[in-house]
């Protein structure tokens, strides 16, 4: 483990060979690798989790048993590369707003207008940068209806509670100097 400053940080060897639900400091590179995702799901607004929509706006959610009402979710899938490997990383709510550089609700009036809204702008701009990232492996409860509640660990891309509005900083211009130190 190395650290800068005060941080520990991470490497993806070290993120792969554990199941640890904890928070990793990490630094390097972003790619989202479907240029074609989908940029939202419908999720609960108690839970966060995906819902089917089958009649109106309320919902009873399977997993917190509350009826709710439903609202769009961010949700981006890419990949964190540092010079060890790699690892599928999922960003929602404001950090996938922060990557997406605009909101769900400008991203939605873009879409009204009929407009494209183009993630090869967004990869363009992460290209050759290397940015320090706060990711956490949670566990997520997906419904299966001959299972019921199944959990699976999932890697999530989240805000530092000491700077909660800076999500991703970057850490370097440059892609060939990649020392530990902590960015501010």
């Amino acid at each position: 483990m190395v650290y800068a400053g005060s941080i520990a940080m991470s490497n993806i060897t070290e993120i792969q060979n554990t199941t640890e639900c904890r928070d990793y400091w990490i630094r390097g590179f972003l790619q989202i690798y479907k240029e074609d995702q989908k940029l939202f799901y419908v999720g609960c607004s108690n839970y966060f989790s995906k819902i089917n929509i089958s009649d109106g706006i309320h919902y009873t959610c399977l997993l917190c048993k509350k009826e709710v009402v439903f609202r769009l979710r961010e949700i981006v899938i890419m990949s964190v590369e540092d010079l060890i490997g790699s690892i599928e990383v999922v960003a929602t709510g404001n950090v996938a707003d922060q990557i997406l550089q605009m909101t769900t609700s400008q991203i939605m009036e873009l879409i009204k207008l009929g407009e494209a809204y183009d993630l090869n702008n967004i990869r363009a701009d992460f290209q050759n940068k290397i940015f320090l990232m706060l990711l956490r492996r949670i566990y997520i409860r997906k419904f299966d209806t001959q299972r019921r509640n199944m959990p699976k660990k999932q890697l999530m891309m989240m805000s530092d509670n000491k700077n909660p509005d800076q999500h991703l900083s970057i850490a370097e211009e440059e892609s060939s100097n990649f020392e530990a130190s902590r960015c501010t």
